[in-house]
């Protein structure tokens, strides 16, 4: 069993099965993988797993991991744990500005996926004190980090004009770049 280092290991090697990248996909090994993580308190483990019983829709199982992960500091926890607290899903309250904080958490934490959401959240002024340019920011810090998401809204809010001034040239570039990598060559 991993000790709680282990638990980002396992995270990795879950997704892959998950993903079928490397290895033949297999959803029930992913899920296998981050449970006996969980088992022995990885926090980003069980933050993934939370991940996995909300793609199952199982809201309530995913609810206490979630936030058992967040707590201990892991950024996947804090987006899962976000949009349940947002939708008001498994026994949470729906609390927007709650969920926000969350986005922040995950974010701050190193979530890549948190970032996005959280860029989402600035851009659709979803809680007070939302920022358009920050959100703008967010997009293309996490597209710098090749967050494939990311770079589509990244090139989209080029394009419009959200957050900052509009860039047709560089949201189009982008937006060609980011259709080419998802089409292969």
């Amino acid at each position: 069993r991993p000790a709680d280092g282990g638990g980002i290991g396992c995270l990795y090697l879950s997704e892959l099965y998950s993903k079928g990248k490397g290895v033949t996909q297999d959803l029930a090994r992913a899920k296998g993988i981050l449970e006996v993580a969980c088992d022995v308190k990885a926090a980003v483990a069980c933050g993934g797993l939370a991940e996995a019983y909300v793609r199952e829709r199982k809201f309530d199982d995913a609810a206490p991991l979630a936030e058992a992960s967040c707590s201990k500091g892991a950024g996947r926890g804090c987006t899962v744990l976000r949009l349940l607290t947002e939708n008001g899903l498994g026994g949470l309250a729906a609390d927007v500005e709650r969920a926000a904080g969350y986005y922040d958490l995950a974010c701050t934490i190193g979530d890549s996926l948190g970032c996005t959401y959280l860029a989402t959240a600035h851009l659709g002024g979803w809680f007070d004190g939302a920022d358009p340019a920050m959100g703008r920011q967010l997009y293309a810090r996490e597209c710098a980090n090749h967050v494939t998401n990311a770079c589509g809204w990244y090139a989209m809010v080029q394009l419009v004009g959200a957050g900052g001034p509009q860039d047709m040239a560089a949201g189009a570039k982008l937006a060609s770049d980011v259709c080419a990598e998802k089409q292969g060559p």
